[in-house]
């Protein structure tokens, strides 16, 4: 997913038109709409300044994957079991051997 369709998912989450948001940053709505189609820096420097929660690696990388915002609108990303279970597998190694050197 690309940037500004990212961005217009977060605003989706958060039940903000671009009227709302037109308003909040001082851009005519038409601009908003343009500007979320291809924002430049500008206009992202004017969304986090009104919307600090949004987290720029999501909006950025093409790998992280999105499950859901909470409900104080920020970011929750999402693993696939796979992962999340070689991560628990490798913490408790580690506290395995932690454990056996006291």
């Amino acid at each position: 997913m690309i940037f500004g369709n990212k961005l217009i998912d977060f605003f989706k989450n958060k039940k903000i038109t671009n009227k709302t948001l037109s308003q909040q940053i001082g851009y005519s709505e038409s601009m908003v709409g343009r500007y979320l189609k291809n924002p430049n820096l500008k206009f992202i420097v004017s969304i986090l300044e009104h919307y600090p929660s949004i987290d720029l690696n999501y909006l950025f990388k093409e790998n992280i994957k999105l499950d859901s915002f909470d409900e104080e609108g920020t970011t929750v990303y999402g693993e696939d079991n796979g992962q999340l279970i070689h991560n628990i597998e490798s913490s408790l190694l580690k506290l395995k051997k932690n454990l056996s050197q006291k």
